[in-house]
């Protein structure tokens, strides 16, 4: 029924989302112990945290990427930010097609406003569990409304039946 599938869209999406979390770490903390980055695996930790923050989560994760990397010197700083830069490229554009493959898209506009409300609420946690409510909400509002478009073929069919009927009068 709708809650199964409800449950599995939102399961999916989560899934998605921890497993990119778990892979964008271990390859952060790979790539930061290789380019000399001070506690490496606390860094690619915080970092896979903070991209889990939908809107800001990418410019926090560079900033603390920037900022531990200086401790060990500005080239530090710069191969630690390139590194987090490619890991989550490659975590968006590559890996997370081939994870969530069913074309949810999420509303921006209702995330904004569940990220305003819960991050008021619940902080950090709020933030971060703001994407699947949206989720959820756009798909009970979707299930309410019923909404599915009409497609091509849908539409030249009811135009032909309307020209028919119209003609027979």
């Amino acid at each position: 029924g709708f809650l199964t599938s409800l449950g599995q869209r939102v399961g999916a999406y989560v899934r998605s989302e921890v497993v990119q979390t778990l892979l964008a770490g271990a390859a952060l903390t790979v790539l930061y112990a290789l380019v000399g980055v001070p506690y490496p695996f606390a860094l690619a930790f915080f970092v896979s945290l903070a991209w889990l923050i939908p809107i800001i989560g990418g410019v926090i994760a560079l900033l603390l990427a920037a900022l531990i990397g200086w401790f060990a010197g500005w080239q530090v700083a710069i191969f630690a930010v390139a590194a987090t830069i490619l890991v989550l490229a490659i975590s968006e554009y590559v890996v997370q097609p081939r994870l969530d493959k069913s074309g949810a898209q999420l509303s921006g506009t209702l995330t904004v406003i569940l990220m305003l409300m819960l991050g008021d609420l619940l902080g950090i946690v709020g933030l971060i569990i703001a994407p699947p409510m949206a989720l959820t909400v756009q798909l009970l509002l979707g299930a309410f409304f019923d909404y599915r478009p009409a497609s091509a073929e849908q539409e030249s069919m009811s135009a032909t039946a309307l020209t028919t009927q119209l003609q027979s009068l």
